[in-house]
C-alpha cells in the first residue's frame, strides 16, 4: 500500500511512511480512517490542518481521506510517533445545507420556497451536490477543488427539502435509488464527486466457509424503534391531515410500538401516502451480518478482493450455520500493517450504527421464510 500526503492546495507533498492504517468506508455516509506514521519521516513534517491522504492499494483501489486530527508524541527514548485520524472526503457534503434556492445568499432565501427535484438517483443527487457546493455554486460556499461528474444512473426519485445536511438528503436518495456515493481525490488533483449504480451480486459473490472466502462472523438482529406511526400533514387542529402506516414486517417481533411525525409538506392524501410508504420502509427493524471476508486466493488461484471486484452497496450473499443472509454492504473496514491487508464487512445495518443516515430495509431470507410461514398457519 502506498501513502501520499496531499496539501490544502491538493498539490501531493510526498510520499508518508506508514505503520499501520485503517480506513472504514460506508455506504453514502461519512467514512472515518485512523493512521500510525513513522514521524522522522520527511514528508511527515508537511503535515498541516486541511491535509489529506491518497491511499493507494494496487490489489484493491485508492481512497483519500481529509486529517482531522494530528497527534505527535515523543518517547522516552526519543521515538517520534505521529497519529492521524479524520474522515473521508464524502464530509464535504456534510458541510453544506440545502438552500432552496442555491444562486441566492442566505439572507435572500424565501421562508416558503423548498429546494425540489425529481429523476434518476444519480442526476438528483449529481445537481443537488453541483448547486450548493460545487461549481454551480455561490463563490462562498463551493468546495475548493470539487469536480461533480454527473450521470443519470439509479432508480427515480424525487427530493423536497428546505435547510437540510446535503449528505443526509443525498443519503436518503441514494439509498431509494440503489446507489452509492463516491468522492475521491485523483490525479488531475481534483476531488472528484460521483454516483455508481450498485451491483446484485447475490449469486456471484457467496461468503461460505466451503470456498474459504468466510473467516470470523456476528449474526445480530435489531427489533425495530417503531412498528406503527402517526404522519401529520397540512392543516390544523380537525383539518389537519392525519394517516397510520405500519412497518411491512410489524407482527416480527410481536408488538406495537406507536409515533407520531410531522410531514407538514404533505398538501394531500396522495402525498401523505407516499410519505408514509417510503417512511415505512425507512423505520424497518434489521439483520446485521459483520464478516472478515478472507481474500487469499482459493484452490483456482482466484480471490474476490473488495474495491477491486465488489464495492460498498453490493448486493451479496453470506452463508453462515444453514441459513443465507442477503443484503448490500453497508460498511468495509480496510486494515494495512506490515503482515498484509485485512476486510471486515457488515452486511445490513442496524438502527443506530449511524444516526448520520436512515436505516432501511434489510432483506433476510431466513427471516422472509419464518414470516410466510406466520402467515400461512
Amino acid at each position: 500500500m502506498e501513502m501520499t500526503l496531499i496539501g490544502p492546495d491538493l498539490v501531493p507533498r510526498g510520499r508518508l511512511d506508514w505503520v499501520n492504517c485503517t480506513v472504514v468506508q460506508k455506504l453514502n455516509a461519512k467514512g472515518t480512517f485512523t493512521a500510525q506514521i513513522v514521524g522522522e519521516g520527511r514528508a511527515a513534517s508537511r503535515i498541516v490542518p486541511g491535509c489529506r491522504l491518497f491511499i493507494r492499494d494496487p490489489e484493491a483501489g485508492s481512497y483519500s481521506v481529509l486529517v482531522t486530527t494530528i497527534e505527535r508524541s515523543m518517547t522516552s527514548k526519543g521515538i517520534l510517533n505521529l497519529n492521524l485520524s479524520g474522515v473521508d472526503d464524502l464530509a464535504a457534503l456534510a458541510q453544506r445545507i440545502t438552500y432552496p434556492s442555491p444562486g441566492r445568499a442566505a439572507d435572500q432565501q424565501n421562508e416558503a420556497d423548498y429546494y425540489t427535484d425529481s429523476g434518476s438517483a444519480g442526476r438528483v443527487i449529481g445537481s443537488m451536490v453541483l448547486r450548493n457546493l460545487g461549481a454551480a455554486a455561490r463563490p462562498e460556499r463551493r468546495w475548493y477543488g470539487l469536480v461533480v461528474d454527473g450521470v443519470d444512473v439509479g432508480g427515480q426519485v424525487e427530493v423536497k427539502s428546505r435547510l437540510k445536511p446535503v449528505l443526509n438528503e443525498a443519503a436518503t436518495l441514494g439509498n431509494l435509488g440503489k446507489v452509492r456515493m463516491v468522492c475521491k481525490y485523483q490525479q488531475d488533483r481534483k476531488l472528484h464527486f460521483t454516483v455508481e449504480a450498485v451491483t446484485d451480486r447475490t449469486r456471484s459473490l457467496v461468503f461460505r466457509q466451503e470456498t474459504g472466502t468466510l473467516g470470523d462472523w456476528t449474526v445480530s438482529l435489531t427489533a425495530p424503534e417503531t412498528t406503527a406511526f402517526i404522519l401529520g400533514g397540512k392543516g390544523d387542529l380537525k383539518e389537519r391531515l392525519i394517516g397510520e402506516y405500519k412497518i411491512p414486517s410489524e407482527d416480527t417481533w410481536g408488538w406495537r410500538a406507536e409515533t407520531f411525525k410531522d410531514q407538514t409538506d404533505a398538501e394531500d392524501r396522495a402525498a401523505l401516502d407516499k410519505a408514509g410508504t417510503k417512511e415505512a420502509e425507512l423505520m424497518a427493524g434489521s439483520a446485521t451480518v459483520t464478516l472478515t471476508a478472507n481474500e487469499r486466493p482459493n484452490e483456482n488461484g482466484a480471490s474476490k478482493v473488495f474495491g477491486r471486484d465488489y464495492k460498498i452497496g453490493d448486493i451479496v450473499t453470506a452463508r453462515l450455520g444453514g441459513t443465507a443472509y442477503t443484503d448490500q454492504i453497508q460498511q468495509a473496514e480496510i486494515s494495512w500493517e506490515d503482515t498484509g491487508r485485512a476486510t471486515k464487512l457488515t452486511i445490513g445495518k442496524t438502527q443506530d450504527q449511524d444516526n448520520d443516515s436512515p436505516a432501511w430495509v434489510r432483506r433476510v431470507r431466513d427471516l422472509e421464510r419464518r414470516q410466510r410461514g406466520r402467515e400461512t398457519n
